[in-house]
């Protein structure tokens, strides 16, 4: 924030005198020659308002930012806490608070479940993704690999004539990402049917190093974008 700086006090205004004052003249100039600074110290004035509206706009879009970003963090945290592990390792019912791990992701359960194997996470609502916009990496050593992704993860491919396979499917949103090192060649990116971005993408010969896209799944048009 800054501080408000103080306008200069002008000269009295001169009331219009009987004709031929002699004070009239010399009070009249003694205004108009403070004007300038008068005016000044105005604008000084506006633009430390407008400074400081904006710092202010700034701070409230920052509070409102944290607040959301520990509200997510305590979401996390109690998840954790009542992780069930894999959705498809569980029978029976199902109470909350719960979380489970299927597909790649995480869901925290939004409802009690009589039976959990009926509720498939990223089909029923009685899930929600826990862990949207989280981008775990894993590394990619070995030469001549082929490598089935996952959804939600990272690649980092630091070795040779590497093939990387994209998730056969995908949800709304999904994340799916690569990224070729240096010295890294004769890479492959399959993505099987799934598009890139509207186009039938197929499979794709890396030649460039240092390579890299971060993707998210829209439909089965547009595909991963």
């Amino acid at each position: 924030m800054t501080t408000p700086v103080a306008v200069p006090a002008a000269p009295v205004v001169p009331a219009y005198p009987p004709l031929g004052s002699p004070t009239f003249n010399a009070d009249a100039y003694a205004v108009g020659t403070a004007m300038p600074g008068v005016v000044a110290g105005i604008k000084a004035i506006a633009d430390t308002a407008y400074t400081n509206a904006l710092s202010a706009s700034e701070d409230a879009t920052a509070a409102a930012g944290a607040s959301v970003a520990a509200s997510q963090a305590a979401s996390v945290a109690a998840s954790a806490a009542n992780f069930k592990g894999n959705w498809s390792d569980l029978t029976g019912a199902l109470a909350m608070p719960a979380c489970v791990r299927h597909s790649g992701r995480f869901w925290v359960l939004l409802v009690n479940l009589a039976n959990v194997t009926t509720a498939v996470p990223g089909v029923s609502a009685s899930w929600a993704a826990l862990d949207v916009g989280t981008v775990p990496s894993q590394l990619l050593t070995t030469a001549s690999a082929t490598v089935n992704a996952v959804v939600g993860v990272r690649y980092i491919v630091a070795a040779n004539n590497v093939t990387l396979v994209a998730p056969a499917s995908f949800l709304k949103g999904d994340f799916h990402g690569a990224r070729w090192m240096s010295g890294a060649t004769g890479g492959v990116w399959n993505f099987g049917t799934t598009p890139l971005r509207g186009w039938a993408a197929g499979t794709l010969e890396i030649d460039v190093e240092r390579f890299g896209l971060d993707l998210y799944y829209e439909d089965t048009t547009r595909g991963l974008i």
